[in-house]
């Protein structure tokens, strides 16, 4: 107990110290430089005057525009854009996990779909996701269906690699052992292979799901008109750091949360493993 106390502590002083030099060089910014808010805000700045700021795009969604400044229509603001946001990786990444994960194994399995496929595979898994997004947008025009296909692509390349390799890297001598026993080929797969792969494709699961939110992110600039995504690209194009900083905050608070479910259930169905 108590060392679990120690090492929140210490956990805590890591954030606590991120924040202070935050702070201080937003500070030594201020000091020497008159426009200081718009390089870095001070956190009193960033809280007081950015977020209730954020009130203004309300107006996108209610269609009511102008100047608003209300810390409980910014709440209602980034509440809506985060689910959005949230619905477009959650959708998008359970779509690519299992078309990777089927495709994977279906590879990973038959050597002669393998043979046929393998090469393609490796070849779409190299090329730059970014450099993608002008290709989507040109096909799709920033519609819905272009930033879903987008992180489904994304995702999918990711998990079918690591499944091919999940399936490659099972002990042969397990597959042996099986077949010696009388065990079918599809027995084999169904109760060998499927359990030896799950800690490492669980694995790849949770890297996924982490890259998952700079995906959307990348999949919003698609000419997307809502979510996180557009926020950012609207603060940065008003050269407004303060609003930056917080949707830069609220991707880590969710990418964290997110992550910490993961790891949950990895734990929950790998509880077998030593």
């Amino acid at each position: 107990m108590l060392k679990n106390k120690r090492q929140y502590l210490v956990q805590i002083s890591g954030v606590i110290t991120v924040f202070l030099i935050w702070e201080i060089a937003a500070i030594i910014i201020a000091q020497n430089f008159p426009m200081a808010t718009k390089l870095l805000p001070t956190i009193e700045y960033t809280f007081r005057v950015s977020l209730p700021s954020m009130a203004s795009y309300w107006g996108a969604i209610t269609g009511r525009y102008g100047e608003a400044s209300s810390y409980l229509e910014a709440f209602y603001v980034l509440i809506y854009h985060s689910g959005r946001t949230l619905l477009r990786v959650l959708g998008g990444s359970a779509i690519g996990i299992g078309l990777g994960i089927f495709i994977g194994l279906a590879i990973g399995w038959n050597k002669k779909l393998y043979d046929f496929i393998n090469i393609p595979i490796q070849v779409i898994r190299v090329i730059p996701l970014l450099s993608l997004i002008t290709l989507f947008l040109l096909w799709f025009g920033g519609r819905e269906i272009g930033i879903y296909l987008y992180i489904i692509y994304a995702i999918f390349v990711m998990i079918v690699t690591n499944t091919i390799e999940a399936v490659k890297n099972v002990p042969r001598a397990y597959n042996e052992f099986a077949l010696t026993l009388g065990a079918s080929k599809s027995q084999v797969f169904s109760m060998v292979v499927l359990p030896a792969i799950v800690p490492e494709l669980a694995g790849g699961i949770r890297v996924a799901m982490g890259l998952s939110w700079a995906i959307v992110l990348a999949s919003e600039y698609l000419a997307a008109d809502q979510g996180l995504g557009r926020i950012l690209i609207l603060s940065e194009k008003f050269f407004n750091p303060g609003r930056m900083i917080i949707i830069t905050l609220l991707f880590m608070f969710y990418s964290l949360i997110l992550d910490r479910l993961i790891k949950k259930i990895i734990s929950k169905y790998t509880r077998w493993k030593p």
